[in-house]
């Protein structure tokens, strides 16, 4: 499974969409509204199968609205599903790594995408899009590719997203902005240089209280910031060797732990600040 989305309004409509992907099945977009109970396809529209990520409206209930990211352009439903238009205008770049949208969607209109040609951005609901890049480079200046995305809650307040490249990049690893992607800050401090190809990125539901982040990497599995990225330290005790391998592999659970799903097993830690 690549990615799941559930309906913000999950207790009335039980709506799920399902993006399976398998080295011999590319199944599109699923969708459920009996609580997964049972599946159908809702693929009208979408162009390439290869399935990255799915990111739901917080309105979802009365939108209808879901963006779905592939390997051959990102797509955008405003009816639950039943037809998909791929979004084109201002969107240069076909491969579609991640989604983060705004908390404040159904307001502000902000979606963001993390591409092989950095992070896109768009204002108005994902009609047109443009390059958000500036400081998403390595230390020759080079644009590197964004990998994953994670966007403050508060976002409406704190403008506030971080970015990883997977890459070994010389001058790449995590990057922030606190101005909704006009600029980025390179947030390594504490990361070695040759572990800093993220792997996976969450960010604390009480971001604004909490100023936590978490970041998996290659080789050295989990760092944590309790400073909204300005710092990072290991939080790794009770994980095996293998490193986190997406976002998707990485959740937080009710505070103070964390569950983390490597290759070989599910692993689940406490994450409090005493915590190694």
């Amino acid at each position: 499974m690549v990615s799941l989305a559930v309906s913000p309004n999950y207790q009335n409509d039980h709506t799920l969409f399902a993006a399976p992907r398998t080295q011999f099945d590319l199944a599109g977009v699923l969708k459920s509204t009996n609580g997964g109970l049972s599946w159908t396809a809702v693929n009208a529209g979408i162009t390439n199968l290869t399935t990255v990520a799915l990111a739901i409206s917080p309105a979802y209930g009365q939108d209808q609205t879901i963006f779905l990211a592939t390997l051959g352009g990102l797509f955008r439903s405003k009816n639950g599903g039943a037809l998909w238009t791929r979004l084109t205008n201002g969107m240069s770049e076909p491969v579609i790594n991640a989604l983060a949208m705004s908390p404040a969607f159904t307001s502000d209109r902000s979606i963001f995408a993390a591409t092989g040609s950095g992070v896109f951005a768009s204002v108005d609901g994902g009609d047109s899009w443009a390059p958000a890049n500036n400081g998403i480079t390595d230390n020759d200046g080079r644009l590197i590719p964004a990998g994953f995305l994670e966007i403050s809650p508060n976002f409406a307040n704190d403008r506030t997203l971080f970015a990883g490249t997977p890459q070994y990049e010389v001058g790449g690893g995590l990057f922030k902005t606190t101005n909704a992607g006009v600029s980025w800050q390179v947030v390594n401090n504490g990361i070695p240089q040759y572990f800093s190809g993220i792997t996976a990125l969450r960010i604390s539901p009480a971001y604004a209280g909490d100023h936590t982040v978490f970041a998996g990497v290659w080789s050295n599995r989990v760092y944590r910031s309790i400073d909204s990225g300005a710092s990072w330290q290991p939080a790794n005790n009770g994980i095996p060797s293998q490193p986190c391998r997406s976002s998707s592999s990485m959740s937080l659970l009710p505070p103070p732990s964390m569950a983390a799903i490597t290759p070989s097993m599910l692993a689940r830690w406490r994450a409090a600040s005493s915590a190694q």
